[in-house]
């Protein structure tokens, strides 16, 4: 009987704060059309949490299609571009080259794409929105980290794992045990959420890097 009562309450609760909210609503759709910038004030109460899900959809959508060249700093030695190799291997060596072709594009503009995504996950409730693939970003890449560690030499993979990395196991076991359902990722760690949030911030600063090179 409570609960039925409560749930009563809680939908005339919602009912008058949507009429309550009707004026303000109508005047947001009224400045979208009528302003000359489309923007209405309640998208500038939070700027970025309007404009992340814009740029997330629109790589995600840039990541799939074919792309007819990548940027000259993704481009592997040619004899025409280069006077020798040893050039473009020290412009490689300085980071003024990066190489590895359109796979190495490929993988910048994913982690654009996972900066955004992350983003605007909301605290990993991913309900609605289409952001399961990042927990599965997230156990990839931490698989990646550690096989980097275990592919080195053993003195120098246990001096790595004394010093920085030596939470990636625990991390990798705690995305194990998260429990997840397809609409729902829940009960990260705070260690591996902080170490996603870096992640995401690295992405985000790529597309500030290489906003200009963002064509087909």
């Amino acid at each position: 009987m409570l609960k039925e009562l409560g749930n009563v309450f809680w939908f005339i609760w919602r009912f008058c704060k949507h009429i309550y909210d009707l004026p303000r609503e109508i005047k947001w759709i009224f400045q979208k059309v009528f302003r000359k910038s489309h923007v209405s004030d309640c998208d500038l109460w939070g700027l970025c949490s309007h404009l992340a899900p814009i740029i997330y959809y629109k790589i995600k959508r840039f990541s799939k299609m074919h792309k007819h060249g990548i940027p000259m700093a993704f481009c592997e030695y040619e004899a025409n571009s280069w006077c020798n190799k040893a050039e473009y291997d020290n412009a490689k060596a300085k980071g003024d080259i990066i190489g590895g072709g359109s796979e190495m594009w490929s993988k910048y503009i994913n982690e654009m794409r996972f900066g955004f995504g992350w983003n605007i996950a909301d605290d990993l409730n991913l309900k609605g929105i289409d952001l399961m693939w990042i927990h599965k970003e997230v156990g990839k890449w931490l698989k990646d980290e550690i096989n980097k560690i275990n592919l080195r030499p053993k003195e120098a993979t246990k001096e790595l794992l004394k010093d920085n990395d030596n939470d990636l196991i625990e991390l990798y076991e705690d995305w194990k045990i998260t429990k997840v359902n397809t609409h729902l990722v829940y009960n990260y760690s705070t260690k591996l959420y902080k170490k996603m949030s870096e992640r995401s911030y690295k992405g985000i600063k790529l597309f500030g890097e290489y906003f200009n090179n963002l064509w087909d």
